[in-house]
């Protein structure tokens, strides 16, 4: 591919704007694409970008403008520093965690509800302030939640056996053995959640970076080398009930299944949450109309005139004192330099391997990322049942391809228009690569029929209930804890700064994506920068 064939792709992928409605002779209803733009994306992977045209000198650049990017603008301008440009290929920030709005009112394109925080998290509990969501505290200092945020119950429910069930575990028709293997997981979690080592720092816990290092607690490194399958094997814990349940569980969270994740990353997902609230039950979770797009909210303020979308970042090097950041503006078609004192990287470690170039210097492994496809379908009235509980939250479909929907309108408790649900589906495989590219070929209307084919069994006449759709593409949703990743070198190698002055800032880094952990990353990283301006 030549420079100006690379470029003119560029241009016919943004005379467009991503969000395109399609025709109404597939689907008698408009939907919206949305998702990360991969056109645009590949066009660094093909290279062949012009040479900057000019030069503007800036203390920080922010490359990236997801959850971690965001929080480490939030920690430099709390700091009082302003200097800083936040840089991201979309026009809004959030990465996964962004939401998308229609005539029925706000829903998630991505993640969609953040567990209670532990309030030994310092760091996070302060965002909880900030937004709101968190009150006050009782007088054991507990925290106290605002109770629209705190997910109104019913809070999920299972479609098994015909019927709807309280819950998510399948508990209908266990046998004595199904259910004491249940009982025997349940087991393993609590020890693992009471796993310290000798100086008190617990084995599993979030953030990553406060766990305990010691090789010798609890075989965590042997734990991290075998699947979660694996251990599930030779753990006697096979029954098919408990096995679908925990495949769903890893599919949550990782976007894959048990065949696939870490053994440790497999027991993390249960036995690493310590949130507590005085008006909730452990367990609980916050969540919103948009999903974290909530949260991107709370922490774009900070970023406010100081954020730029469209922008494609595509060199970062050193120069003399300096780093350069060469970035194209997909609008303007043309490249920009910023000279930075320190740049932060809050990127996944596949694009940042490729921005370094030689700088990578072997931090251009690529961990394994897994693939996903939300659907959001806005509703005018409440879809008839199947019977059994009223609709939840959370409604998950037993042994379905996808993982249930979303009920985004949940907490609007006096919503008098129908909801909009939001349909989840991990597309992970055994080769995520071929995966991605399988899904790049097919259209929103085709996203949108899977989603149809599931969601009639449970609602007869949701064709009839929709007024709009709306499909999120993610290639690259999520990294997959695959075993080795955690406890890999490779991981911890790509969180360490270039001379200082380019830093790194990712939930890659931490070898699960969730929003904890990108939250962590950010403010570690702004830490950094922080003090390398102060010394320098």
């Amino acid at each position: 591919m030549n420079r100006r064939r690379s470029l003119k792709l560029i241009a016919a992928a943004t005379a467009v704007p991503f969000m395109r409605c399609t025709t109404r002779e597939k689907l008698p209803f408009p939907i919206t694409m949305n998702g990360a733009n991969a056109a645009i994306g590949h066009a660094l992977r093909d290279g062949m970008l012009p040479a900057p045209s000019a030069t503007t000198e800036r203390s920080v650049v922010i490359v990236g403008a997801g959850i971690a990017g965001l929080s480490a603008a939030r920690a430099l301008a709390k700091a009082g520093l302003t200097d800083f440009i936040l840089l991201d290929l979309e026009s809004g920030p959030g990465g996964n965690s962004r939401a998308g709005s229609c005539r029925q009112g706000d829903f998630p394109l991505g993640a969609h509800y953040l567990p209670l925080p532990d309030p030994a998290d310092t760091d996070l509990m302060d965002l909880m302030r900030e937004c709101g969501a968190c009150v006050g505290e009782d007088e054991n200092g507990i925290p106290i939640y605002r109770d629209d945020y705190l997910c109104s119950h019913p809070q999920e429910r299972l479609f098994h056996q015909g019927a709807w069930r309280s819950g998510v575990r399948p508990r209908a028709g266990l046998t004595a053995e199904e259910a004491a293997q249940f009982a025997r997981f349940d087991a393993h979690v609590a020890r693992c959640a009471q796993a310290r080592d000798a100086r008190g720092k617990w084995v599993f816990t979030v953030p990553m970076a406060d766990m305990s290092q010691a090789v010798d607690v609890a075989d965590r490194l042997d734990l991290d080398d075998i699947t979660f399958a694996e251990w599930l094997d030779r753990e006697g814990l096979t029954c098919a009930p408990l096995r679908w349940y925990l495949d769903y569980c890893c599919l949550d969270d990782y976007g894959a299944d048990a065949g696939l994740v870490s053994a440790f990353a497999g027991l993390h997902y249960f036995a690493s949450r310590r949130g507590v609230a005085a008006n909730a039950e452990h367990g609980d979770l916050l969540t919103w109309p948009d999903g974290n797009g909530f949260l991107v909210k709370a922490l774009n303020r900070h970023a406010e005139g100081r954020m730029h979308g469209g922008q494609l970042v595509h060199a970062v090097r050193l120069t003399g004192g300096n780093v350069a950041v060469d970035v194209y503006d997909v609008v303007q078609q043309r490249s920009h330099r910023f000279l930075a004192d320190q740049v932060i990287m809050a990127v996944p470690r596949f694009i940042a391997g490729r921005l370094l170039g030689p700088l990578a210097d072997g931090r251009d492994v690529q961990p394994h990322y897994a693939p996903w496809v939300v659907v959001n379908l806005a509703l005018d009235a409440y879809p008839e049942e199947r019977g059994g509980e009223p609709m939840a939250w959370d409604n998950v479909i037993h042994r379905s391809r996808g993982l249930g929907y979303v009920n985004s309108s949940h907490q609007v408790l006096d919503r008098v228009r129908g909801p909009i649900i939001t349909h989840y589906r991990a597309l992970a495989t055994n080769d995520p690569a071929a995966a991605r590219r399988a899904a790049s070929e097919r259209s929103a209307e085709d996203w949108v029929t899977d989603a149809l084919d599931e969601l009639r069994v449970l609602h007869p006449d949701i064709d009839e209930r929709i007024v709009e759709g709306s499909v999120a593409l993610w290639g690259h949703g999520m990294v997959i804890p695959v075993p080795g990743e955690i406890s890999g070198e490779d991981r911890r190698r790509s969180a360490e700064p270039i001379e200082d002055r380019i830093h790194f800032a990712h939930s890659d880094l931490s070898g699960i994506s969730i929003f904890e952990e990108a939250f962590h990353h950010g403010n570690r990283a702004a830490r950094e920068v922080l003090e390398q301006l102060k010394s320098g």
